[in-house]
C-alpha cells in the first residue's frame, strides 16, 4: 500500500503552520512542511518537524485516568465525561456558578475554543473563562492595544522578508518564534540590516549588524531617549502623527524627563 500524504495544521501552538503528514499503513510516519500554507510558507520549527512522533509514542496517554488513592486507573471516555459533568454540577450547586472556572488552550481550534467558552458561560452561568495565551501575552496585548489600537501586530509575518531594517528589542525570536525568524533570515539574504537591543547573547544577537547590549531592565530609558532624540531633531512624521495618533503632546511631556545623556547613563 502506498503511503498517504495529508495536509493538516501543526497542533503545538496557535501560529497555524501547515504540515504534510505522511501516513504509512495507518501510522503517522513523517512530517514535512506545507509549502502552500500562507502562514509558514514551507518552514517549520523543531516541534513541527517531529509532530508525528507523539502520535504513536509508547508513553502517550490514550485513555482518561482517574485517581484512586495514590494511583491512576484507566476509565472509559463515557465514564470520564459523566463523572466530570457530575462533579462540576455538584460544585456549582453547592458553591454557586462562580466556583467553576475554565482554562482553554492555544492548541485547540478556534471552533473548539468557542464551544468551550460557550459551555462555561451558557451551561455553568459564569464568566470565569480564561485562555493560556493570557498568561504569556497579556502584557503585550494590552501594550499594543494602547499604542497601536489593536492587540496584535499591524503587519503580516511575511512582510518581514521585504524589510530593509529590523529592530529587535529584548526578543529572541530564533527560539520563541522560529517561523517568524525564518522571514527575518530571508530579509538578511536580501541585504537587510538587523539592530538588536538585548543584554543577552542570543542567536538573534549573533546575526545583528548593530548590537546594543544595555543594562538589564533599562529598555524604557533607552526607548525614551531614542524618542527624545527623534522629537528634538524633528525626525518624526508630523502629518502622520496628527492624522493617526492621539496624546502626542503627553508623550512629548513625558520625554522631557529623558534627555539622551540621562538615557545613556541609565542603560550603560
Amino acid at each position: 500500500m502506498n503511503p498517504e500524504f495529508i495536509r493538516t495544521i501543526c497542533p503545538y501552538c496557535g501560529t497555524g503552520c501547515g504540515l504534510v503528514l505522511k501516513v504509512d499503513q495507518g501510522r503517522a510516519a513523517a512530517t514535512y512542511p506545507d509549502r502552500e500554507n500562507p502562514v509558514s510558507r514551507g518552514s517549520l520549527c523543531v516541534k513541527g518537524w517531529v509532530a508525528h512522533e507523539f502520535v504513536h509514542h509508547p508513553e502517550r496517554l490514550t485513555s482518561p485516568l482517574l485517581r484512586k488513592g495514590d494511583r491512576f486507573e484507566e476509565i472509559s471516555w463515557e465514564e470520564a465525561i459523566a463523572l466530570a459533568a457530575q462533579k462540576l454540577q455538584e460544585t456549582a450547586a453547592k458553591y454557586g456558578p462562580d466556583a467553576i472556572g475554565g482554562l482553554s488552550s492555544a492548541k485547540c481550534t478556534n471552533e473548539e475554543n468557542y464551544l468551550f467558552q460557550k459551555l462555561i458561560r451558557a451551561a455553568f452561568k459564569t464568566n470565569n473563562v480564561d485562555h493560556c495565551a493570557r498568561l504569556c501575552h497579556a502584557a503585550t496585548t494590552v501594550g499594543m492595544l494602547q499604542t497601536l489600537g489593536s492587540g496584535a501586530m499591524t503587519n503580516s509575518i511575511s512582510d518581514l522578508a521585504g524589510a530593509d531594517c529590523i529592530l529587535f528589542v529584548g526578543s529572541n525570536a530564533a527560539e520563541s518564534h522560529p517561523v517568524l525568524m525564518g522571514e527575518v533570515y530571508k530579509a538578511l539574504d536580501r541585504g537587510a540590516k538587523i539592530i538588536v537591543i538585548d543584554p543577552r547573547e542570543t542567536p538573534v544577537a549573533r546575526n545583528a549588524h548593530k548590537l546594543l547590549r544595555l543594562n538589564p531592565g533599562t529598555d524604557i530609558p533607552l526607548l525614551a531617549g531614542m524618542m527624545r532624540h527623534i522629537v528634538d531633531r524633528g525626525l518624526h512624521k508630523t502629518g502622520f502623527i496628527e492624522k493617526r495618533t492621539e496624546n502626542f503632546e503627553n508623550l512629548k511631556s513625558f520625554l522631557q524627563a529623558w534627555p539622551v545623556e540621562k538615557a545613556a547613563k541609565e542603560t550603560g
